[in-house]
């Protein structure tokens, strides 16, 4: 299967306003052609549309038209829900990498939290050991030297 893309220049993804393609997609099957199009923002990859916006056309040479419309025969019809299997697997790949790269957010989310929550009880015990410190610096300062006023002596035991 061959594709190409053609730009649109008007219209745009009402997602996130990013450019619009057509996409055609053609295959030979038997002695028919199949082409499939449909459209794709250049920017989420995929159909931005809420249905699927898929269209597939079958040429066969020496086929009338109005035979085809009237009743397509099975190749015709397996080549059609081909091309909607086709474009079904594309669209499960983009949601899978959407998928995987909302879980890679919210992990990074969860390990921003519990990194805050740790720096945050860091912290606080960082607090908790300078005033033991200082606590320490002041009983050794005073078992040390003279009694004077407003000083008391520390019995020790």
């Amino acid at each position: 299967m061959q594709e190409a893309h053609l730009d649109l220049t008007s219209l745009r993804c009402p997602r996130c306003a990013g450019q619009l393609v057509l996409r055609v997609m053609s295959e030979e099957r038997g002695r028919s052609v199949m082409l499939t199009l449909d459209t794709a923002c250049i920017a989420c990859g995929v159909s931005p549309w809420s249905e699927p916006d898929e269209r597939t056309l079958v040429f066969t040479p020496g086929a009338s038209i109005e035979g085809e419309k009237a009743s397509p025969d099975a190749e015709t019809r397996l080549a059609a829900a081909q091309a909607r299997i086709d474009g079904l697997l594309r669209r499960i790949d983009a949601l899978e990498n959407n998928l995987a790269a909302a879980q890679r957010n919210l992990q990074r989310a969860r390990q921003s939290d519990v990194e805050g929550g740790l720096r945050e009880e860091i912290s606080h015990l960082e607090g908790q050991l300078a005033e033991a410190r200082a606590e320490v610096r002041r009983a050794e300062e005073a078992t040390r030297g003279q009694v004077a006023s407003g000083k008391r002596l520390i019995e020790i035991e």
